[in-house]
């Protein structure tokens, strides 16, 4: 009888200990992986652009202890760029960097982030950026195209480079320059003829002489080597910018509470490693170590043209920015003011200096 009850329990523990150990090898967080899609249209690290993206993903993935997956999609592989807004907007990505100036149409007032002449500052630019997105007309923009604000990321200040010397404002006249947005309304009233076209379109245009220039910072030019095809960098810059890294509105609302509080303390620290990745490290080792290694040629700007791209943005590019969206019936005034605000608020704050 005893080993007949022996061995009864210790059938008993038996199965115990199996089925602690099932539970315990298919545990709820394992068994509620979230996978996101992230989409991007420039390759991946080591580019300096996206190892800031990569720093805010992984750091997700980690706090999250492998609850939230994304699965990465590079250089167009998801979806081209000029549908990045809409891919998101429609769930086919969960997040992406959107360039504003590709969408003026449904980022109206968002577009204010990429005034030229606001700023040479981008960490200041993107710390402008995440306070302005906080405010309801900015809130109501992106949720109009299913989108929710979740971090900045940018671009440090934009310069030419060109096939042929840019040396003053007045070599600029009649150069056709790659720029986007209010870029290309600037260097438009300074005698260009800006020409629109996705980054990707870029390099066979310089190289096939439908363009002469392309107005961008050296991470830009390096991750898609324009500087193959064009020898002449100018310092003359028309500002940084701050774009978005948006997540889709629906996907947002169905992440639990203590995983959105994940993203949003990532997003918070996500401007300085974004500033790191880009600026201070990306930018000054591709034009030291890469672009005049290949030839390419530094151009210094005067004084007087850089305080004249400034005068023109200010007084006529910012100007008419607000009033074709009051004429819309958007708060353009009240927008462009808050972004001045906000800019001058965070220029004097960098923590990493300004390179």
């Amino acid at each position: 009888m005893r080993w007949h009850l022996v061995v009864r329990l210790s059938l008993v523990l038996l199965v115990l200990i199996v089925g602690l150990a099932v539970v315990g090898y298919y545990s709820p967080a394992e068994a509620e992986v979230i996978n996101l899609k992230f989409s991007t249209d420039s390759p991946g690290p080591p580019n300096p652009y996206e190892v800031g993206h990569e720093w805010f993903l992984k750091e997700v993935e980690n706090r999250s202890n492998g609850r939230v997956k994304f699965e990465r999609f590079y250089s167009q592989t998801l979806n081209p760029s000029r549908e990045a807004l809409f891919s998101v907007s429609k769930g086919v990505a969960d997040m992406a960097q959107l360039v504003t100036g590709y969408w003026g149409g449904q980022l109206a007032l968002s577009s204010v982030t990429t005034l030229p002449g606001m700023t040479k500052d981008m960490w200041a630019a993107m710390k402008a950026s995440e306070e302005l997105h906080q405010l309801k007309p900015l809130v109501d923009e992106l949720t109009k195209v299913n989108m929710k604000y979740m971090a900045a990321n940018g671009l440090s200040d934009y310069r030419i480079l060109s096939t042929k010397p840019v040396r003053t404002l007045a070599d600029l006249k009649g150069l056709r320059v790659r720029a986007m947005g209010e870029q290309a309304d600037v260097l438009k009233e300074l005698g260009a003829a800006p020409v629109g076209m996705t980054a990707p379109e870029v390099y066979q245009a310089l190289q096939r002489g439908t363009i002469d220039a392309v107005a961008a910072p050296p991470v830009f030019i390096g991750v898609f080597k324009f500087y193959e095809v064009a020898k002449y960098y100018s310092m003359l810059g028309v500002g940084a910018s701050a774009f978005l890294f948006p997540i889709n509105l629906n996907t947002w609302n169905k992440l639990p509470k203590d995983i959105q509080k994940i993203f949003e303390e990532v997003a918070k620290e996500s401007v300085d490693e974004m500033y790191r990745a880009y600026h201070i490290k990306g930018n000054l080792d591709i034009l030291n170590n890469v672009m005049i290694p290949a030839g390419v040629r530094v151009i210094e700007a005067s004084a007087a043209d850089s305080a004249k791209i400034k005068e023109i943005s200010s007084q006529t590019v910012w100007k008419n920015w607000a009033r074709e969206k009051e004429a819309a019936g958007l708060p353009g005034n009240e927008i462009l003011s808050k972004w001045v605000e906000y800019v001058a608020k965070w220029e004097p704050k960098n923590p990493l200096g300004k390179q």
